[in-house]
């Protein structure tokens, strides 16, 4: 079998629910039985809060499989367009973002810079399945763009290495 790490299902819209709950517990698997490779265990107790990512994105089924990948370290606020991003941020304030270039019928490019005007220390990555430039990305405060499909390893050490880990 293909180690599940290494690509996120590109059309995770088109994927039946049997096939995602398999691929999830292969990457648990995996990920349990990793000892090294930028992999680590975190003891959380209650007195050391997550740092915040905020998620936006139109597909269910992918919001849904990056909570469930990144909520083991992480507290993960979805939006599922920008209006629903702008108001979340008014109630918890992120750590750092990860968009969708494309929401649907909107582009995530002025979300990108309203939340860039708004926190301008907050990095933003921005999950495209369009070939875009990092130029293009910067230019509406981006930090990052991770071409779909991607490794949830690569996401994941993406974040770390913009944050330093998933705990303040």
């Amino acid at each position: 079998m293909t180690d599940p790490l290494t690509i996120l299902p590109p059309d995770l819209s088109n994927t039946s629910t049997s096939t995602l709950i398999a691929w999830l517990g292969a990457i648990q698997s995996t990920l349990t039985s990793r000892n090294s490779g930028g992999i680590r265990a975190v003891l959380l107790t209650e007195e050391i809060p997550l740092k915040i990512i905020l998620l936006v994105d139109d597909e269910k089924a992918v919001t849904d499989l990056l909570q469930v990948i990144l909520s083991i370290g992480y507290e993960i606020v979805i939006a599922r367009g920008s209006s629903a991003a702008l108001k979340a941020v008014e109630i918890k304030t992120p750590d750092i973002a990860l968009i969708d270039w494309v929401l649907g019928d909107e582009s995530g490019a002025p979300l990108c810079y309203e939340l860039h005007r708004l926190f301008p220390d907050m990095p933003i990555i921005i999950l495209s399945g369009y070939r875009i430039s990092l130029k293009e990305a910067q230019e509406v405060g981006a930090v990052q763009v991770i071409d779909k499909p991607y490794s949830p390893i690569v996401l994941i050490d993406e974040i770390e290495k913009l944050l330093g880990g998933g705990v303040e």
